[in-house]
């Protein structure tokens, strides 16, 4: 059937009617009705017909002023719910949950709404307080909380059930830890600037380590200009080139680490030198999963320069679809692929 135009006319009509329906009820009972169809799934808006309506939601959650603790938490909700995350209440103390499969967040507050703490706790361990998330939510920066929200839940977008998505978890934790280990073996000073000398000098470049949905960085290059201009004007950061840390699903099967490999370092001719563990079983397990270097804006690589890294370390580097090399340069793939593929 043909979906009926609607006019000027026609709104307006259906206006007056909505006024005359509402004109005897009281404010608190008309917002209250809002509310309720606010928090209703949206997950069948898809069509573009419904988008209007879609934008008119979205519009009043931004709308509303987020004063108490029952406005804090169904924004709290709302979000999560957008996410595909899920949410509840405590029973007996004003603290609101975000909850996935494998992370959940909790989020403490005054009785008036005022957020005290936030934690984060991945699987299996311990809740950790996060000041970013805090000072988020506290200036009701509800538009980059959405965005730590879903950079938490990037890390297991992974094929598979909870189980591999945990081992796939600790690969990544792994991987972290031995470029940690790397990033602290002893070499030369050569700048008095300690980000600079890493960047430059440094066995992996600049690390930042992994946290509040951001995964860890890699600074690997800074332009001599940026370096003079620190030097010029001391307390400014010019940031340079990284790359991201992150771990995403593969239809094919990678053996990744689950335990560090870089072991207790030893001396050697006056030097320490760390060993290095192979992917055996006891350290490894394959997964429908590889590591990526990701980089933040699309970047031009030299097939030869990616030839030589191979040739270098030992690994498989490649890109899932090679037809995708040209439109989508923005990541190299790492991992050893797997005997049995």
């Amino acid at each position: 059937m043909k979906q009926e135009t609607k006019t000027p006319l026609h709104v307006n009509a259906l206006m007056v009617k909505l006024r005359s329906k509402y004109a005897e009820k009281q404010w608190n009972e008309t917002f209250n009705l809002v509310r309720r169809c606010m928090d209703k799934s949206t997950s069948g808006f898809g069509l573009a017909s419904n988008q209007p309506l879609l934008g008119c939601l979205e519009g009043l959650q931004k709308a509303l002023n987020v004063t108490s603790l029952t406005a804090m938490a169904t924004r709290l909700e709302t979000i999560a719910k957008q996410k595909g995350l899920g949410s509840h209440q405590s029973p007996t103390e004003p603290t609101c949950y975000i909850t996935s499969d494998m992370f959940y967040l909790e989020v403490l507050m005054e009785p008036s709404g005022e957020v005290l703490d936030v934690k984060v706790a991945h699987h299996g361990e311990a809740p950790v307080t996060c000041e970013e998330l805090i000072k988020l939510l506290r200036l009701k920066n509800f538009e980059d909380f959405s965005k730590k929200l879903e950079g938490l839940s990037s890390l297991y977008h992974i094929h598979g059930d909870s189980e591999t998505k945990i081992k796939t978890y600790l690969a990544l934790q792994s991987l972290e830890t031995d470029l940690m280990k790397m990033s602290r073996f002893p070499r030369p000073v050569v700048n008095t600037n300690p980000r600079i000398d890493a960047i430059l000098h440094g066995r992996v470049g600049n690390l930042v380590p992994r946290r509040e949905g951001n995964p860890m960085s890699i600074e690997y290059f800074i332009t001599p200009y940026d370096q003079l201009e620190e030097q010029m004007m001391p307390g400014l950061s010019c940031y340079g080139n990284k790359v991201l840390v992150t771990v995403d699903g593969t239809i094919i099967l990678h053996k990744l680490p689950v335990a560090s490999l870089i072991e207790d370092s030893q001396q050697v001719e006056n030097e320490r030198a760390s060993l290095f563990r192979g992917l055996d079983g006891a350290v490894s397990m394959d997964l429908p999963a590889c590591f990526f270097l990701k980089f933040p804006e699309p970047f031009p690589i030299l097939t030869s320069f990616i030839e030589n890294i191979q040739r270098l370390t030992g690994s498989v580097i490649f890109c899932p679809y090679r037809v995708a090399v040209l439109e989508n340069p923005d990541s190299i793939l790492l991992g050893h692929a797997s005997t049995n593929n």
